[in-house]
């Protein structure tokens, strides 16, 4: 009896050790990936978040590498892989020597942190459920405690004390918003009332004291996601009521304090908010008709390929630089600037 005792308690245990390693590693490559690259931009001075987001995929490859994943990748993924890597290579090679532009060159990054999601998406599959669950809603909070020291201006540290608006370890604020409005949304769908409760209540509270419409937004996407989960007999009920709410806040928001209305206006020519986003729409456009539906390449838009738009001549009037030239202002713009109809068709796929 003592025997199977101690067996019992020794898989146990056993298996708790398995628990907790999947939930760390999920945790440590969710803080590594959000956080790293922008430390390495703003603390190094590195010109891009790509030089960061390289080391934080090689410590998360490292931490979640399993050999019997590899060895049982599909052969149509890995021809798929092989083929995708190859081209991108050549035509970064071709770039390179025929432009003298190293931007292309930074394809071979996008590989390899194309097999450490491979990597890591097997550790997210081997993960117990309630272990991922935790894993994100810890990361959730930390970011957001990141927020509030940032909406308290106590983000001033080392080089970010030269950044306009950041929210340590984050640039700016976008991306604060960006990374935590993301996990937020996805969390929403499997968490319990009372969390996804005090999830939207920081992500208001923290769009207007910011303010923020980027958080703004994941506000109103967040409610809906929550009330989407009610039963059909509910929804109805409780949602429209809850929706009119929420809609009469964000309009009183938006009507009331001068960030909102500025920068949702569409009449305001010298709005450079809007005016990038404009820009965008037109640089997709116009290189993919002067490219003859091929597209300047990969990391060429902000080249001297690039066919400018007459809202980047204006950018550059008011502000005296070009503004979001080499991102095109959406991941859109910059997809089908640079791949083309192939750009035309991943937005596509991606939206559908």
């Amino acid at each position: 009896a003592v025997h199977s005792f101690s067996d019992r308690l020794m898989r146990s245990t056993i298996k708790k050790i398995k628990l907790d390693t999947g939930y760390i590693r999920v945790l440590t490559t969710l803080i590594l990936i959000n956080y790293l690259p922008s430390i390495f931009f703003v603390q190094a001075g590195a010109s891009s978040l790509a030089a960061g987001l390289f080391v934080a995929g090689s410590v998360t490859a490292a931490i979640s590498y399993w050999s019997p994943d590899l060895r049982h990748i599909k052969g149509k993924l890995f021809t798929i892989f092989l083929l995708t890597s190859f081209w991108l290579i050549i035509s970064s090679i071709y770039l390179y020597s025929t432009y003298d532009n190293p931007k292309p060159l930074t394809s071979f990054i996008f590989i390899a942190l194309a097999a450490y999601a491979y990597i890591f998406s097997n550790t997210l599959a081997r993960t117990e459920a309630h272990n991922l669950e935790k894993a994100v809603y810890h990361f959730i909070l930390i970011t957001l405690a990141f927020g509030w020291l940032g909406a308290l201006n106590l983000s001033d540290i080392g080089n970010y004390a030269l950044r306009n608006k950041p929210v340590l370890p984050f640039s700016e604020e976008s991306h604060y918003a960006l990374s935590v409005g993301f996990f937020s949304c996805a969390y929403l769908f499997v968490c319990t009332p009372k969390r996804a409760l005090l999830i939207i209540a920081n992500l208001a509270a923290q769009s207007i004291i910011f303010p923020s419409l980027t958080l703004l937004c994941f506000t109103a996407i967040a409610s809906m996601l929550t009330l989407s989960r009610f039963s059909p007999k509910y929804f109805f009920v409780t949602s429209l009521g809850i929706l009119a709410t929420l809609l009469l806040a964000i309009n009183y928001a938006i009507t009331n304090i001068d960030y909102f209305s500025s920068r949702l206006s569409f009449q305001d020519s010298e709005n450079l908010t809007t005016l990038v986003w404009l820009q965008g729409i037109d640089l997709a456009w116009l290189n993919l008709i002067n490219t003859s539906g091929i597209g300047l390449g990969f990391q060429m838009l902000g080249s001297t390929q690039t066919t400018l738009s007459d809202y980047s001549y204006l950018t550059y009037k008011i502000s005296g630089e070009y503004k979001n030239l080499a991102d095109g202002g959406f991941f859109a713009a910059k997809l089908i600037s640079e791949l083309g109809i192939f750009g035309v068709a991943i937005t596509f796929l991606y939206a559908t």
